[in-house]
């Protein structure tokens, strides 16, 4: 069988041989399928924990830049001049997130919303 190979690729076919056997010897069933196998496993498993990981990391930077965003607000309000319009009293916002605290509010189909959602 190593005849008919060129020359130059005898050896690498000797060493791929070689491995061969020994991984035979190792594991009688699979042998270098089997490592192959394990290794695709190992690959499966550590491609999902970077992920787990990246994710985390995009939690954890989301988290700080909010952090952050709060804390220019909190010193950039902080810093502000008082002045007649600032002490002021605080108009409540006429947003209302409960659209039943609403009485106009009515739902797609025309009716007045109760506020169930079935």
């Amino acid at each position: 069988m190593m005849q008919q190979l060129p020359v130059h690729l005898r050896a690498e076919a000797a060493e791929s041989i070689s491995y061969e056997a020994n991984a035979r010897i190792q594991d009688r069933v699979y042998g270098c399928p089997g490592i192959i196998t394990r290794l695709q496993h190992q690959i499966i498993e550590a491609q999902q924990e970077l992920t787990r990981v990246q994710g985390e990391i995009a939690y954890y930077s989301a988290q700080r830049q909010l952090q952050d965003l709060l804390k220019m607000e909190q010193s950039h309000a902080d810093s502000k001049p008082t002045s007649a319009a600032a002490a002021a009293p605080k108009q409540e916002s006429t947003l209302q997130t409960d659209p039943s605290s609403n009485p106009g509010f009515t739902n797609s189909m025309g009716g007045e919303f109760d506020g169930s959602i079935w």
